[in-house]
């Protein structure tokens, strides 16, 4: 009996032992295929992680060079909007130059308009004195006075002399208030 139940141990055993052995082949075959499917997994994360990487690295570098395109027309811009405020500049100290010098022709033109209006004052002053020397030395011929006919022609001359002076200086006065 001993050696039947040590016969039938071993046979167990065997058994137990061959199912041992097809659980661990088993196991084996499921851990190398689950290995398998991981490392597949872990191949195509790699991938996907790669292509991912090389699409950011591709969308960083465009991001770069649209950073440095704006900052290079930024430059520009700020460029050419420093020579326009400069231009600007240059145009308001000439108008202010300009502007400066019609001041001073406008006085300069003033000054000489209260000279001309002050001669042709003088003018007509002395056009009114020699109208009346001349009225006076008329008479005084026809009354048979002391005046004498050259001294007439004289005065007429003289007169006409300074109507002609006075319409000069008033047309210079005209033009220089024009």
């Amino acid at each position: 009996e001993g050696q039947g139940l040590t016969a039938r141990l071993v046979h167990e055993g065997m058994l137990l032992e061959s199912r041992l052995v097809a659980l661990a082949g088993e196991h084996a075959a499921q851990v190398t295929a689950l290995g398998e499917r991981h490392a597949a997994s872990i191949e195509d994360l790699e991938a996907r992680l790669e292509a991912l990487s090389r699409s950011k690295a591709v969308e960083t570098s465009a991001l770069f060079e649209e950073a440095a395109a704006l900052r290079q027309a930024k430059g520009k811009h700020d460029t050419e909007q420093a020579e326009y405020q400069a231009h600007l500049e240059g145009v308001l100290h000439e108008s202010q130059e300009h502007t400066a010098a019609l001041v001073d022709e406008s006085a300069t033109l003033s000054s000489k308009v209260v000279e001309l209006e002050e001669q042709v004052a003088i003018a007509v002053a002395k056009c009114d004195a020699l109208q009346q020397e001349l009225t006076t030395a008329q008479a005084a011929l026809e009354a048979g006075g002391k005046a004498s006919s050259t001294e007439v022609l004289d005065l007429q001359k003289h007169l006409k002399e300074a109507a002609e002076y006075q319409d000069h200086l008033e047309e210079e006065l005209a033009e220089s208030q024009a």
